[in-house]
């Protein structure tokens, strides 16, 4: 009777506490917000919105580009990041009645629906005020002027010095992460035979960090060879390419390699490596969390 051996099962851990820490040094950004009202071509900031005149003017909003509305447009800058979209963290500077050739409302008000925006990187604040002379702006504790408003809805807008109430802002872009950074681990020794060796599955441990869009991800690519020398040929996600990733849930839920078009990469080969990618959001933009992870299991069977 041939007699069958039992299976060997293993796994191998990896302690790595210190890894978000090393790769997402912060990124602070500084500045003072500063905005002016000039011509399209002489703007070198970010246009928040547009008017028809200096005065008496309708407005419209910073992604038309009526040749009317050239001369007169409200360019902010010196805030690292600084844009006028409208999602957050930002703030609304005027809700306008259309796109283009429109009355405006201070942001207060219902009833207009076009709103605009100032907006900073994750972790930044914004805020928008009106005050009347002969308050400034400033004497407010506001940062800068974007213009004036001539009432607080169903209102005509102009420079600085056109009506009595003015537009203020202040914004702070805070600090922001790094967008990624990836490690590669040590090689590691099943002490499996090179015929029968199966990778199973690789899991972290530790913390997410944040929530929602902001929380972070954590991303695994696997290789494997007969020689503790290599070559190491990384691979993962669906397309088992070099350049894609297994995208982990969170800590504590392994990804499943075993039956992954990847097996034949990695099966039957004695050493292993990984990598592992940490993001503060996306992987493409900063965020302001970022993932901890502590240790790094990768499990086998021969």
């Amino acid at each position: 009777m041939k007699k069958i051996l039992p299976r060997k099962l293993g796994s191998y851990i990896f302690r790595a506490a210190t890894i978000a820490s090393f790769f997402f040094a912060p990124i602070v950004y500084a500045g003072t917000l500063s905005c002016s009202v000039t011509t399209s071509a002489a703007c070198t900031g970010t246009v928040i919105y547009r008017m028809s005149g200096s005065s008496n003017a309708h407005a419209e909003l910073p992604s038309q580009s009526t040749v009317t509305y050239n001369s007169n447009v409200v360019c902010c800058a010196g805030v690292t990041g600084l844009s006028n979209s409208c999602t957050a963290p930002s703030a609304t500077a005027l809700i306008l009645s259309g796109i283009t050739n429109a009355h405006s409302q201070i942001n207060t008000q219902t009833g207009y629906v076009n709103n605009a925006c100032i907006s900073v990187p994750s972790g930044g604040s914004v805020s928008v005020g009106y005050v009347t002379d002969p308050t400034t702006c400033v004497g407010a504790g506001y940062d800068t002027t974007l213009g004036t408003i001539n009432s607080n809805t169903n209102s005509h807008v102009g420079n600085t010095t056109a009506y009595a109430t003015k537009i203020c802002a202040t914004a702070s872009a805070g600090t922001v992460l790094l967008s990624n950074g990836v490690l590669t681990s040590s090689v590691f020794d099943t002490t499996a035979s090179s015929t029968s060796i199966g990778y199973n599955s690789i899991m972290w441990k530790g913390l997410l960090g944040g929530a929602g869009f902001n929380e972070g991800k954590v991303l695994f690519q696997l290789a494997a060879s007969n020689l503790s020398t290599g070559p190491w040929n990384y691979y993962g996600g669906a397309t088992c390419g070099a350049l894609d990733w297994f995208e982990t849930t969170g800590p504590d839920s392994p990804i499943e390699l075993k039956g992954t078009s990847c097996v034949s990469n990695w099966n039957n080969k004695r050493y292993f490596r990984y990598k592992v990618k940490i993001c503060s959001n996306d992987c493409v933009t900063g965020g302001s969390n970022t993932p901890t992870i502590n240790k790094v299991i990768v499990n086998w069977s021969s």
